[in-house]
């Protein structure tokens, strides 16, 4: 896993402006300050964040299955990855427990989205997103 610091993110506002909320602070911090590689931790598999158009670049993964983006905008899910086990549902940070900037992730039932419309939540591997993030950062700094 690689970090790399960065000044600006276009694509990332690029990004945002599809959205009908504001990034959450936790989220916004990561993405704006560091492209890095799509990452596993604790069954997350996070999308990347480079300026690139491939498939698992955040920018463009969250809008490659648009009834799922929809629903998720909708119910304010914001997706960030998918399950490690190649699982096609969503990992998302749950905008409705937003509180300081942070919130939740948790994985979303793709089939309860895409045949009944319907939001099911069916785990949640991490309490706080910028806990996981520190926890990821910290981790790969100390290597240095």
């Amino acid at each position: 896993m690689t970090f790399t610091r960065i000044t600006e993110a276009p694509w990332i506002d690029e990004a945002a402006s599809l959205l009908p909320f504001e990034l959450p602070r936790c989220f916004s911090e990561f993405i704006r300050h560091y492209t890095f590689c799509d990452f596993q931790i604790h069954r997350l598999h996070h999308y990347d964040n480079f300026a690139d158009n491939f498939d698992w670049c955040w920018h463009v993964a969250i809008t490659r299955d648009q009834s799922i983006f929809e629903f998720c905008k909708r119910h304010l899910f914001l997706p960030i990855g998918q399950p490690d086990d190649g699982n096609y549902d969503r990992l998302c940070l749950d905008l409705n427990r937003l509180k300081n900037g942070d919130c939740p992730v948790v994985q979303l039932d793709h089939e309860s989205i895409l045949l009944k419309n319907k939001l099911k939540i069916v785990g949640e591997p991490f309490p706080s997103y910028e806990k996981l993030t520190t926890k990821v950062l910290d981790a790969y700094f100390q290597g240095d």
